[in-house]
């Protein structure tokens, strides 16, 4: 007796693949989001590691470090030995006692190769090298933007390469220019956060509490250029200043370690940012350089602005240890008080 073998008809297994093919599309967003929420809860661990950082730092030389100091050292540089990168800071200077104390971070136009070397015996060499050397938990792993930044800096004196991170420190709940004068100035009084320029904040300095102040928040910046033809920019007057074939401030990275424009008492939002822009507010940088010099302030409130790769959220560490994903939502006035270590100020930036 024949046996009669069944098989599947052309049409039959063209509706079987059209039926795992939409059961695979169902999946793929589930596939996606599990995905993004691990990384978001390894971006959380992250900024949890660089908090505990600061708060052993405060433990060690009774308070916090500052955002920048006069050597052009960052904040991320004071805790490497917290973050169990001791030989990354042993290799740095930051304390040169050369007539200009900044050459150890900046002003020199090296890439990183056979001059520039963390076994170097220049200490300026060392320090070049160290501007360029990955650290994970700088990064946050869903974000496309941390990585090497070669030659993007418009001053001819910049180092040529930095590694970008994704975290930057609270330094004001003040809407102010990077190079704000005042910034700079003793006792300061726009930088009303937890990080000050060369002065380093103790416990009592924050009158709203460590776990109501802000300390680190995420930072994301654009693939668009940072480089445009035409005019460099400033704050408030409304008018563009001919600087030559670039143009400053349509988007700035944030680095780490220190910063090769700290001597020149500018582009501190290289390293801290501030409350009085919401975060995630703006989409895209505004293209300033074709005669549009109204549109200087939301270029430059870019470079000061929390922004994230997570979808309607942002996340931020406090004082004492927490770290929250606050939603793009929050009411402006709560968020902005939250980047205030003292409270009860009255803001003349914000209408």
């Amino acid at each position: 007796m024949t046996r009669r073998t069944h098989a599947f008809t052309l049409v039959e297994l063209l509706v079987v693949i059209a039926i795992i093919s939409l059961l695979v599309l169902l999946l793929l967003p589930a596939i996606s989001a599990a995905r993004e929420a691990a990384r978001r809860t390894q971006c959380i661990n992250r900024l949890k590691q660089l908090q505990a950082g600061l708060i052993n730092y405060e433990s060690a030389h009774q308070y916090f470090p500052p955002g920048a100091d006069k050597s052009g050292a960052a904040w991320p540089a004071f805790i490497l030995p917290f973050l169990e990168e001791n030989a990354l800071f042993d290799a740095l200077t930051l304390d040169d006692p050369a007539e200009s104390a900044v050459d150890s971070l900046g002003n020199r136009d090296w890439l990183p190769g056979s001059f520039a070397s963390l076994e170097s015996k220049d200490p300026a060499a060392r320090n070049v090298a160290a501007l360029a050397k990955p650290v994970s938990v700088f990064t946050c792993p869903s974000s496309a933007s941390y990585g090497i930044n070669s030659g993007n800096n418009v001053e001819n004196d910049g180092v040529s390469q930095q590694f970008r991170i994704n975290y930057a420190a609270c330094g004001s709940h003040n809407l102010l220019r990077d190079d704000d004068p005042r910034i700079f100035s003793e006792p300061n009084t726009v930088l009303t956060g937890a990080f000050v320029y060369d002065q380093p904040l103790n416990y009592p300095k924050f009158k709203d509490g460590l776990s109501k102040t802000i300390f680190l928040g995420e930072v994301d910046y654009f693939d668009e250029p940072s480089i445009r033809t035409g005019c460099g920019i400033r704050e408030f007057d409304n008018q563009c200043d001919r600087c030559g074939p670039t143009c400053i401030g349509a988007v700035k990275d944030h680095v780490y370690l220190g910063s090769d424009d700290l001597d020149r008492m500018q582009d501190l939002s290289e390293l801290i940012c501030s409350t009085a822009i919401m975060p995630n507010s703006i989409d895209r940088p505004l293209d300033v350089c074709a005669s549009q010099c109204q549109k200087i302030n939301a270029n430059l409130r870019i470079e000061m602005m929390f922004r994230s790769p997570h979808a309607g959220l942002c996340v931020f560490s406090f004082g004492d240890g927490s770290v929250r994903a606050i939603s793009d939502s929050i009411d402006r006035k709560i968020f902005q008080a939250l980047g205030s270590r003292r409270g009860s100020e009255t803001n003349h930036y914000l209408k």
